[in-house]
């Protein structure tokens, strides 16, 4: 992202060049994040119909896209990408435009396969978001399962429920009497 100002290639003089900061912007590509992303569950035959995503369903993907510029982007091609546990079905979709500064969300959602035995993992996605000759990558974490909370210990300690310590510091339990 520099512009060679003497010689071919870095000099005593000049460098490495002139720094070309429109350059380096564009080399970032399209001023646009992901603001939000949604899993979408539908239910049967597909899910289990609890809004998240498990192992063994294929549900959908729903991004929300923000231009963090001032200026109106044109058509945005959308890609997404499996890194890691789940596998994309359906990964392509568009934004036709995007206003300065605004949010949106593509027309389509994508559709993920999550495999069994993948719960309690997270899928690694990218997103390319394409504008013309720009390309910029954008990672999304989709968790897979459902969290369950399960209480190991249930006492406020603050009440004598009985306990007792067995043993020695080092080789002893806690025993309810």
């Amino acid at each position: 992202s520099t512009r060679d100002l003497g010689p071919s290639g870095r000099d005593n003089r000049f460098g490495t060049g002139l720094p070309d900061a429109l350059a380096a912007l564009d080399a970032l590509g399209p001023p646009v994040r992901v603001v939000t992303t949604q899993v979408i569950d539908p239910g049967a035959p597909r899910g289990d119909g609890d809004g998240g995503s498990d192992a063994g369903e294929i549900v959908t993907l729903s991004v929300t896209l923000q231009n963090t510029s001032t200026v109106a982007l044109g058509r945005l091609d959308l890609v997404l990408n499996a890194a890691s546990v789940a596998l994309v079905r359906d990964g392509f979709a568009q934004i036709e435009s995007l206003a300065g500064g605004a949010s949106a969300s593509p027309g389509e959602s994508f559709t993920l396969e999550l495999p069994a035995g993948t719960c309690a993992q997270t899928a690694r996605l990218t997103l390319e978001i394409r504008d013309g000759s720009r390309t910029r990558i954008e990672p999304i974490a989709v968790p897979v399962g459902t969290e369950t909370r399960t209480a190991l210990l249930d006492d406020d300690f603050e009440i004598d429920r009985g306990f007792a310590v067995s043993g020695t510091a080092t080789s002893g339990s806690w025993v309810r009497q």
